[in-house]
This record gives C-alpha cells, sequence and structure tokens, in this order.
C-alpha cells in the first residue's frame, strides 16, 4: 500500500516513532527520521532496512533545519509523499503548581507541541504544493479535545493549539492536493506507561494502522479520536 513512498516523521528517535517507522518500512515506504539527536535516531534507524531508512538530525521547531531534512530526503529517495508530526514529551500542570514552574511549563509545551507542528508543517506545504500532492499528518492528543481532563493546563491547550492549527492549514490548502489530518490517542502505549495503564492504552500500531489505511484517501478524515470509547480504524 505505500510502496515507494516516502514518509518524513519527527520525534524520529521517540517510541511511536520507532512503531510508526517499522509499520511503514513493512508496507514498502521508505522513512526519513529527524529529531535533534543523531545518537539517539541512529538506534531507532538500526532497526529498519538500511536501504528504506534516513536518519537526520533536526529541530522539528527550526524552519532552515526542517527544509534540510526535506532536501535530504529529496536527494535520497527523489521526493517526500508525507510527513507524520510526533514530537513531544508529558508532563501535567494543575492549579496548586506555582506560577513559575507551571510557566516554565506551557513553554516547553509551546516548544514541543505547537511550534514545531508550526514550522514543520509550514514546511511540508510549501513542499507538498510545488508537489501538486501530499499528506500532512499530526498526532496531537485526546487532550485537545477534552478539557476535563485534569491537571491539563499546559499539555491539553498547546495540543489544542496544534489540532487547531491542522483545521485552519487544511482549510486554506483546498483545492491544492496536499492534505491535513489530526489523530488524537488517548494514552499511547509505550516503555514509559505505567504496568496498570496499559490495558486501557492505545497500541502504536493502531496509530500506524489508521495512518497507512487511509493513507490515499483523497478525503482522508480531518481528524480522528483513539480512545476506548471511539470507534477505532
Amino acid at each position: 500500500m505505500l510502496k515507494d513512498k516516502t514518509i518524513a516523521i519527527s520525534g524520529g528517535s521517540g517510541e511511536l516513532a520507532r512503531v510508526l517507522a517499522r509499520e511503514f518500512t513493512l508496507q514498502g515506504a521508505n522513512v526519513v527520521l529527524f529529531s535533534r539527536s543523531m545518537s539517539k535516531l541512529q538506534l531507532v534507524a538500526d532497526t529498519l532496512p538500511p536501504e528504506q531508512t534516513l536518519a537526520v538530525a533536526a529541530d522539528a521547531s527550526n524552519a532552515e533545519e526542517v527544509e534540510q531534512v526535506f532536501e535530504r530526503a529529496a536527494e535520497r529517495f527523489g521526493n517526500v509523499d508525507a510527513v507524520v508530526m510526533s514530537t513531544g514529551s508529558w508532563a501535567q500542570v494543575g492549579i496548586d503548581d506555582s506560577v513559575e514552574d507551571a510557566s516554565a511549563h506551557a513553554d516547553a509545551h509551546y516548544e514541543a507541541f505547537f511550534k514545531t507542528s508550526f514550522v514543520t508543517s509550514f514546511v511540508a506545504q510549501q513542499v507538498f504544493r510545488a508537489e501538486g500532492h501530499g499528506l500532512i499528518v499530526n498526532i496531537s492528543s485526546h487532550a485537545a479535545v477534552k478539557p476535563e481532563l485534569t491537571r491539563n493546563l499546559t499539555y491539553g491547550p498547546m495540543k489544542a493549539a496544534s489540532f487547531h492549527l491542522m483545521k485552519a492549514l487544511r482549510h486554506e490548502l483546498k483545492g491544492t492536493g496536499v492534505r491535513v489530518t489530526d489523530i488524537q490517542p488517548a494514552t499511547i502505549n509505550t516503555p514509559k506507561v505505567a504496568p496498570d495503564k496499559r490495558a486501557d492504552a492505545i497500541q502504536p500500531e493502531d496509530i500506524a494502522g489508521w495512518i497507512i489505511e487511509h493513507f490515499n484517501d483523497k478525503d482522508i478524515p480531518e481528524s480522528v479520536l483513539m480512545d476506548k470509547t471511539s470507534v477505532m480504524l
């Protein structure tokens, strides 16, 4: 289904990216992994077919570095067909935290969730519009659309900002051949998840499977909520 497609993945050294890249390459795709740490990227790249894999050290919030990712990918594989944005980290902030700590987390979450998605998607849409096609996939969070979740005063709002960015970008890109979608998973089952939480967690393979299934959809859904109360895949 993804034979000869090239997919760039930000946050490429993370556990979710590791599964996404594995599943995409199994479907025949080339993957371009990028994040700031080359040593961590290489650990993921070493698990993948070398002829289908390119690792590039780049900060997803730095426009020049993201442009270089696309340039390197084009040199290696000819073009880029999609970008999947999976950057981020997790920290809770609630009303009992100090304003100093809350503000520091707000800054960090802005950089990790909104700025990275803004810069990467903006560069991607410029490249894709020139080619007349392309897919932008943002992985936000169910916290983006569930303000009732507690201790999410910075994580949830910044994920919501990236989610609404995708909605606005999708609207502006109508008729260009560039498609945009946002995935809002609940807790994703990675090694960092507590054992007692894993039964209710979303499997990374489910996220990869949804992207693969809808990769070529001309009318790909605007967004999909992935949790135990939603209909998945």
